[in-house]
This record gives structure tokens, C-alpha cells and sequence, in this order.
């Protein structure tokens, strides 16, 4: 079965030749997990009680992709062009575009840089031929982002936000008219956002009220309200820089990657050759606590987003190509177990804080006692070890390594907390009452 829609960005529309889907084994999982040595202690493991599923992805993808809201489809970019792939049958179906194929978050559209939409219940019917919709929105670039504005009776305002580093914005009206069919109609201008501002990957809330990127001068992620005149305001400072950042379906989640170079923590007895290694990690809003949803040593997870439902999927690259192949992963926040107050992890704890210190104290001796890399731990990877920690084998670590390497923390990993040296008065019942 094939498809006569042709990559808009490679070719005149439907002028060449058309490519054929896939389907791949959606039970596929990868081999990068942990690969411990057999000496190695169980509390040096990993269990990522987080995920749900992972499914194999059969090209070489590009780094954007975008999961629907409710569908078990994913869009993404591929070296081949855009496609959609379906979780739970494998089925992938090649799509118009070659890069940043994103789903609107109603589901009705799939956006591509230009702007153009193709409604997505075109894609799904293979009987179906249709023309794309094009914006002519004032709109170039690419990293496009929809929000719904507005919902009423025979249509929906959106607003998409495009551009990587100078990100502009502008509203549509789109309306279902028995006899024109679909309209489009611009509601203004395109415009800048804090224009005085250098943005990095902005990603739109789904709303279409807020948008997060990174901010150059800031030197972190920061959360922007996007005002009624036009202009945009911070809300909120993650304090660290991520990276992009996807808003849950309520906006009171955020999810993203943190890269950390030559991370010594969760490295079991082993060293990525990737310079860098990323992880994905969902922040709460509301209480400003960070949770971790993978732990990977032999490969990486990148760019999360969410689903309606509140969970979110991310791409994982294989270390070198050696531990299997690019995948994509549903994974689950509600199973996070253990979350921290992120600015354990973005400052140094405050003298008297005994909770900070105690926890962080484990993080470093999970360190230590698991990584061969001692000189690299610090008091921020100590914070993101902290989150990897089972209670029963965190119960097993302490007993066994606290007064082995406890030393080792209060002078090297935590020598610059300021009250380090208490931790060397610690037995390892004061220790146990703070593992998750």
C-alpha cells in the first residue's frame, strides 16, 4: 500500500515519488540499559519504574518530533522525511515535509514549517488525497509550536510560535463552513515576542498563553506569559538551563532533558563516550520539586513531551549505535518516587539545613560507591543521584559503604557545603531516615 503525498520541502507537491510505509516491532527494546558487570551491588542499579513502553524507530530520525494528544501517534523527522508512527501497531505512514512536523494540541491539524496544515484525518485514511493548507503567515523558520487560543461553535483561534532562536507569533482563525469548507483567516500580524530578549528554543504552552525557552542573558530556562498587548512578561526561573521544554495539558508540569557533561553520576563502573549525557526529568510547578524519569549510563533521552493523559514520550539515541536502535518511550510521572526541591539542585544547600545536606550526602555516597569517575561527583550531580535511589537499596547502600566513604563526601563532593563537616558525625541510622 502507498501513499501519492511527497515531501513539500523536497519536491512540487505530489510530482514525486511516493514513499511506502513501514511496520515495525513496537516490543522491540533496547540493549543500552545499565549492561552492570556481574560484581557490581544490586543498590548500583537502575530500575526505571517510570516507563511504560518502547517502541523501535525504523530511520535514523532528526532530533524534533511531537506526540498527538491522544492518539498513540507520534510525528517526527527522519533523514527519509517526515512521518507518523503508531505506538501500539509499529505502522509508520510518511508524511509531508522533511523536518518539524507538529500536531496541533486538538489533534485536527499537522503543522509543518511554512506554515502549511494538513488535517490528520487526511493522513489517516489512505483513500484520501489532499491538498495542504497553506499560512500565508509572515512565518519562517522552524521549531513551530500551535496553541489553542479559543474554542466556539465551528471553529478554533490558534496560535503558533516559530523560529529557534528569534521566535515570532501569530493568531488564526480557522473555521469549518459547510459551504467553503475550511478557512483561514489571520487575526494580526506576525510579531515578536520580547524582542529585547535572546530566546533559545521557545516551545509553546498548550494554550498558547505561556512559552518556555532558554534565556541567554539569564543563563537558564525561563517560563514566559505571553500578555494581551503583544508583549511577554517571566513568570517563572528554572534556575538551570534544559533543554526545550514541553507544558503538560494544565500547565502545571514541565518536562526536558538536562545534559551534563562528562557525568560521573549513574556512570555503573562504566564511562559513555558521548561527551554529554542527557537525561529527562519532569519539574512540578506547584511546589517547585524535580522528579527523574530515566537513569541512562549507555546512551541518552531527549526532548520529552507530553500527552493528555499526563504522560509524556522522549527519544532515546543509542550509545554509538552499539546498545540497539533509536526508539521512542512512553513513560509515566505518576510512578516518579522520590522528588527533591529543585533548588537543592541549582544552589548550594543553606547552613542549618540538615535535610539538604543528608540527602545530597547520599547521592555523593551512591557516587562513590558506584562510578569510577570520584573526581567528577559535586554537590548538583549528588542531587540528581539522590533521585536514582530505591528506599530498600538505599537502605543496603548505607549500611554497607557510609562509613567506607564518608570521608570521601564531606572532602570531596561536598567539601563546599557549609555544613559539610557535620556529615562526618553521621551514623548510618541518621542517613536512613532520609532515603526516599
Amino acid at each position: 500500500m502507498r501513499r501519492s503525498i511527497c515531501l513539500l520541502a523536497a519536491c512540487t507537491l505530489c510530482a514525486c515519488a511516493p514513499r511506502t510505509p513501514v511496520t515495525v516491532d513496537t516490543q522491540l527494546q533496547p540493549k543500552e540499559l545499565l549492561q552492570v558487570p556481574r560484581d557490581v551491588p544490586e543498590y548500583c542499579t537502575v530500575a526505571e519504574h517510570t516507563v511504560l513502553q518502547r517502541v523501535a524507530i525504523p530511520h535514523t530520525p532528526r532530533w524534533f518530533f511531537k506526540p498527538f494528544a491522544e492518539k498513540p501517534l507520534v510525528a517526527y523527522a527522519s533523514l527519509t522525511g517526515n512521518n507518523l508512527i503508531n505506538l501500539n501497531t509499529g505502522y509508520v505512514i510518511p508524511t509531508p515535509g522533511d523536518r518539524d512536523s507538529v500536531p496541533t494540541p486538538d489533534e485536527e491539524f499537522l503543522t509543518s514549517p511554512g506554515v502549511n496544515l494538513i488535517r490528520v484525518e487526511d493522513l489517516l485514511d489512505e483513500q484520501r488525497r489532499s491538498q495542504p493548507l497553506r499560512l500565508r503567515a509572515d512565518l519562517s523558520g522552524e521549531y513551530q509550536s500551535p496553541g489553542v487560543l479559543r474554542e466556539f461553535d465551528g471553529g478554533r483561534d490558534y496560535r503558533f510560535m516559530i523560529g529557534r532562536f528569534k521566535p515570532s507569533v501569530r493568531d488564526f482563525r480557522v473555521q469549518r463552513d459547510p459551504q467553503r469548507g475550511i478557512t483561514i483567516e489571520p487575526l494580526n500580524k506576525a510579531w515578536r515576542p520580547c524582542p529585547k530578549r535572546r530566546l533559545h528554543l521557545p516551545m509553546l504552552a498548550k494554550d498558547g498563553r505561556e512559552f518556555g525557552a532558554y534565556d541567554v542573558a539569564a543563563g537558564s530556562t525561563r517560563v514566559f506569559a505571553i500578555d494581551g498587548d503583544g508583549q511577554c512578561s517571566p513568570v517563572e526561573d528554572l534556575g538551570i538551563p534544559t533543554g526545550k521544554v514541553s507544558f503538560s495539558f494544565d500547565n502545571r508540569w514541565l518536562t526536558f532533558h538536562l545534559a551534563i557533561f562528562d557525568q560521573a553520576s549513574v556512570a555503573i563502573k562504566e564511562r559513555p563516550q558521548d561527551r554529554w549525557t542527557s537525561n529527562v526529568f519532569v519539574y512540578d510547578r506547584q511546589t517547585r520539586r524535580i522528579g527523574r524519569i530515566t537513569h541512562h549510563t549507555a546512551g541518552n533521552a531527549y526532548y520529552p513531551a507530553f500527552r493528555r493523559d499526563g504522560t509524556l514520550v522522549y527519544l532515546f539515541k543509542p550509545l554509538e549505535n552499539r546498545y540497539g536502535r533509536y526508539s521512542f518511550a512512553v513513560a509515566d510521572p505518576a510512578r516518579i518516587r522520590k522528588w527533591l526541591p529543585i533548588r537543592w539542585y541549582t544552589q548550594l544547600c543553606a547552613a542549618g539545613d540538615d535535610a539538604c545536606h543528608r540527602t545530597l550526602a547520599l547521592g555523593a555516597l551512591w557516587g562513590y560507591a558506584c562510578s569510577n569517575y570520584d573526581a567528577h561527583i559535586n554537590p548538583r550531580l549528588s542531587a540528581l543521584n539522590t533521585l536514582s535511589l530505591d528506599q530498600a537499596l538505599c537502605h543496603q547502600l548505607v549500611s554497607d559503604k557510609w562509613f567506607e566513604h564518608r570521608e570521601s563526601v564531606v572532602s570531596g563532593a561536598l567539601r563546599k557545603l557549609p555544613d559539610a563537616a557535620k556529615l562526618l558525625e553521621l551514623g548510618a541510622q541518621d542517613l536512613l531516615q532520609h532515603c526516599p
